[in-house]
């Protein structure tokens, strides 16, 4: 599930890193078709469905990410992977209100 903006549960999807570059979810989709990976079909789809289709129609396992690089397909970034401020530039928003890491807590 991709989380929404706000308040949100820290294994939600935050984002996705391919070819090394972090996207929001949903940036990824009109990504991967520039590429010829993905079908125009896929833009009308939820993100996550799309992705499980194109993964499985080129024998990736999603769900085993040491399978794969994000040089070949996209690799899931959840919200507790992001704990340093600096790691939500990408993102264009605000951290989390509801989350704060340990060594910043001081700050707040």
């Amino acid at each position: 599930m991709v989380a929404e903006r706000g308040v949100m549960d820290m294994r939600e999807i935050a984002g996705y890193v391919y070819e090394g570059i972090p996207y929001l979810p949903e940036k990824i989709i009109p990504v991967l078709l520039d590429n010829y990976e993905a079908s125009p079909a896929a833009l009308d789809m939820p993100v996550e469905e799309a992705l499980d289709q194109i993964a499985a129609a080129n024998g990736i396992d999603r769900d085993d990410e040491n399978s794969f690089s994000d040089k070949d397909f996209p690799k899931r970034i959840y919200w507790d992977d992001v704990d340093r401020a600096e790691d939500w530039w990408w993102l264009e928003i605000d951290p989390p209100w509801d989350y704060v890491p340990d060594y910043l807590e001081e700050e707040y």
